[in-house]
């Protein structure tokens, strides 16, 4: 299995409608990825503006999954939802 590090920016517009926890338990759940680690990491300020947003709610995840077809599925479901300002998804070396 290989083990991915992803971190998300979410925008806080909208946070009162959209359940980040359950769209990513649902999200991984479906792609068959099992998830070693999930940190909250707060409200940060950005570096820059994007969408003319100057705040955002900060999540990393460790995750694991066998089949690599996920990771472009993932990344497509990704940038389909329209709270998550930008993600990055890297390989972890072991």
């Amino acid at each position: 299995m290989r083990k991915y590090e992803m971190m998300t920016i979410l925008s806080l517009d909208d946070k009162g409608s959209f359940d980040s926890k359950k769209y990513f338990n649902e999200t991984f759940s479906s792609l068959e990825m099992k998830v070693i680690e999930e940190k909250d990491m707060g409200v940060r300020d950005l570096a820059y503006p994007i969408k003319k947003i100057t705040r955002g709610h900060y999540f990393l995840f460790q995750l694991e999954t066998e089949n690599q077809k996920n990771i472009a599925l993932l990344n497509k479901n990704l940038k389909l939802n329209k709270n998550i300002l930008r993600t990055l998804l890297l390989v972890k070396d072991e």
